[in-house]
């Protein structure tokens, strides 16, 4: 027997509904073992008509402007006719819609819509389970847009980065991949496509290599790239290209042996979860029946005393961000003073021999950039020793608490040391499998003017941010690197405003005094809106960053003392033995489970 049969043996002797529903939920996640592929690039580049190239009609617009304003997913649906399309809202409902209403919607973006959907019969290359997702151009994207790759890019299973063969790799190329090699890591796989290219262009042509180099360069990863050749409209005026090698290898990736092996890792998780649930109310119903109204007294105390406890971590984390936010904004002022003063320093050295495009080429190019990186890291650098630091007293904080709450409850009766075990069982799950979030992710700042921070951070959290004795998981790993990514961004947005507004006016023919003064003032007005714009998004991020851990504790504590809460004074009637027998039950599969996720 299967251990999701035997789960379902555990479930249907237990009875309780709000279980069976879960459960139903579990059969069908682990039942359609679906991928996650990701379609990104800039705008125009083709994601759209290579999408339609696979499913074989031009239901995704395209064109040279702009085309695609909201996230759509293509998924397939086997047995349905034709195409079918809904959106998708963020209260989670789901409207049909017909063709010409997704066309028109596809364009635009709406506040209410999470994302628009596109059901395929199946999809050829025998891609089954294909979750696929046409994403705006990354120069087209605004801030909802990029809170959704975010969360989405994480999770995907491949991404598909396309390039115009006739654009080539441009700067919103580089900003955008340098952040993406932030938010994935190495189980995801990745597939660079030099798209619209002539027919007689192959992978060994000097603009291919020089796209396919510069892409290696900002994944620190080589790619191979994948060429899709300009088509000529077939007999309904549609253009659908058809990469077979690359499809094929999608197909091949989504298969190996090293992937199916994660996604059995992540459905004994799955089941480790769900029993988990069932064995703490299986306990709390033990409880229930065997405890005096005494001891339901006392249980009731530990449940308020370890409620304290967790008041007393919320009020830690209040002051302690309260404390980094304002050094935060501290230290992006004295860096704004500090770089000017740096690049004062450098036009006022400049002669009547020193031309002023030479002066701004060297302050735009290299100044702006190695200044910015460098400052970003410190800042990161500080918020990280910070958070490392909370995260240990946290830790320490609430591990004592548990552990007395534990030892508490194990005292009131023999159900009360099963209950305590169950405890344990959780916790020593959560840790062993890394499926509990760490109460603080760590924050840094990468991408574009302060590439590389991510990497030093991510490789820093071997030695920090552990929680009873874990580092930090994936699902840790991903946050911390979507704040990376947005830091990063924002700094690199702002230090090419920065340039802009450097070289905004001309200064042909001025003497070297005037240009010199002039320039200092533009560097005084750049460098103060980088300042202003980099102090917005630190604030943003520590105000999320500190409401998530917030969250995270009151979840942690909430799934101890949860199944217990509401223990009454009346006298169950449940029978138990067969409680303490599902229980037993409940204990053996884990058991099993812990077994296989060990490889015994």
């Amino acid at each position: 027997m299967s251990i999701q049969e035997e789960i379902r043996g555990i479930v249907n002797k237990f009875g309780i509904e709000a279980h069976k529903g879960k459960f139903l939920l579990l059969d069908e996640r682990i039942s359609v073992p679906e991928s996650f592929v990701v379609l990104l690039g800039e705008t125009s580049s083709g994601k759209s008509t290579l999408i339609n190239g696979l499913i074989g009609s031009e239901v995704l617009p395209v064109g040279a402007e702009p085309t695609t304003g909201s996230v759509t997913e293509i998924m397939d649906n086997p047995g349905s006719e034709g195409f079918n399309f809904s959106i998708l809202f963020k209260n989670a409902k789901e409207q049909t819609i017909d063709q010409a209403t997704f066309q028109k919607r596809i364009g635009t973006y709406d506040e209410s819509v999470l994302r628009l959907r596109v059901y395929v019969d199946q999809f050829p290359y025998d891609l089954k389970y294909l979750r696929l997702f046409d994403t705006p151009g990354y120069n087209a994207i605004n801030e909802y847009h990029e809170s959704i790759l975010r969360d989405i890019v994480p999770e995907s299973d491949i991404i598909i980065y396309v390039v115009s063969y006739k654009s080539g790799f441009q700067k919103y190329d580089n900003d955008f991949m340098v952040s993406l090699g932030e938010l994935i890591d190495d189980s995801t796989d990745y597939f660079l496509v030099v798209n619209r290219a002539e027919q007689n262009v192959n992978e060994n042509e000097r603009r291919v290599k020089e796209i396919a180099l510069h892409a290696s360069d900002c994944l620190h990863r080589e790619l191979v790239p994948y060429i899709s050749r300009s088509q000529a409209p077939d007999e309904k005026g549609d253009v659908l290209p058809d990469v077979p090698d690359l499809w094929n290898q999608v197909a091949k990736s989504l298969s190996t042996d090293e992937r199916l092996s994660r996604i059995n890792i992540t459905y004994f998780k799955l089941q480790q979860n769900f029993l988990l649930g069932v064995l703490n109310d299986l306990n709390a119903l033990l409880l229930e029946a065997e405890l005096t109204e005494s001891q339901k007294e006392d249980l009731r105390k530990n449940i308020s005393e370890l409620k304290r406890k967790q008041s007393k971590a919320e009020e830690l984390i209040g002051s302690r961000f309260a404390e980094i936010s304002e050094m935060a904004s501290r230290m992006i002022a004295y860096s704004e003073r500090k770089i000017c003063k740096e690049i004062k320093n450098v036009i006022g050295s400049a002669d009547k021999f020193t031309k002023v495009d030479d002066v701004t080429g060297f302050i735009n190019s290299h100044m702006l950039q190695f200044s910015a990186r460098r400052e970003v890291k410190e800042l990161s650098g500080y918020i990280i020793q910070e958070l490392e630091r909370l995260d240990g007293e946290i830790n320490n904080l609430l591990n004592t608490a548990v552990g007395k709450f534990s030892e508490n409850v194990e005292l009131l009766s023999t159900a009360g040391v099963d209950f305590a075990k169950g405890i344990s069982k959780t916790v020593s799950i959560r840790i062993a499998n890394e499926t509990l979030r760490s109460f603080f992710t760590s924050f840094g700042g990468a991408g574009g003017a302060s590439a590389g921070v991510a990497n030093a951070a991510k490789a820093g959290l071997k030695s920090f941010g552990k929680l009873f004795g874990k580092t930090f998981s994936r699902d840790t790993h991903n946050a911390l690197a979507k704040l990376i990514s947005k830091l990063g961004g924002t700094s690199a947005r702002a230090i090419g405003a920065a340039a802009t507004v450097i070289i905004e006016l001309f200064f042909y023919g001025w003497e070297v005094a005037t240009w010199q003064n002039k320039l200092n003032k533009n560097v005084e007005q750049s460098m103060n809106k980088w300042k202003i714009d980099l102090d917005i998004e630190v604030q943003k991020n520590l105000s999320e960053l500190k409401q998530k851990n917030l969250d995270n504790v009151s979840q942690f504590i909430e799934e101890i003392y949860s199944p217990i809460k509401h223990v009454s004074n009346r006298k169950s009637s449940t029978d138990l033995t067969m409680l303490r027998t599902l229980a037993q039950e409940t204990i053996a599969i884990l058991n099993k489970i812990d077994k296989q996720l060990k490889g015994k």
